[in-house]
């Protein structure tokens, strides 16, 4: 994963310690109503495109850019339907950094871009899945959410 320059400076320092932080993720449809996910590298698995907000971003910058990066997509935020963190989803990452987001989750909508043309060396693989069909997750995400049969989610 590439550290963002801000979270860089901060572990400067507290080194490998907890850092708490927040992240936005895309929740995509296609037509068929299968949701977008990314393969992130190292190992880690499948995901949401989702990321760290940086100093300065709104959570809608944030996202647009994430889901850009990683997916070559450019899309609009429709609608914050969930709020989600805590130990659950804590994650060692591969350098040994402890990380806990705040993940603000966005319905969004397609609004541009090129399928698979991202920019970002952390996505191994897209795919879209329909809710029968998904892959091992890496997040505990809630399936109401994602498949919208919740109006919201805030995790408890």
């Amino acid at each position: 994963m590439a550290i963002p320059p801000y979270i860089a400076q901060l572990r400067k320092h507290i080194g490998h310690d907890l850092l708490m932080y927040v992240a936005t993720a895309g929740i995509i449809h296609n037509e068929e109503g299968k949701l977008l996910l990314q393969y992130k590298g190292e190992g880690i698995g499948w995901s949401l495109p989702s990321g760290i907000m940086e100093p300065g971003e709104t959570p809608a910058e944030s996202l647009f850019r994430e889901v850009l990066e990683e997916t070559g997509l450019e899309v609009r935020p429709l609608k914050l339907v969930g709020v989600a963190g805590g130990p659950k989803y804590r994650h060692t990452y591969s350098n040994g950094d402890l990380g806990e987001p705040t993940i603000l989750f966005f319905t969004c909508e397609v609004t541009g871009g090129t399928y698979g043309a991202y920019t970002d060396p952390e996505t191994k693989d897209l795919g879209y899945f329909g809710e029968n069909e998904l892959p091992e997750l890496v997040v505990p995400y809630n399936m109401d959410m994602l498949f919208g049969r919740e109006d919201s989610f805030f995790d408890r």
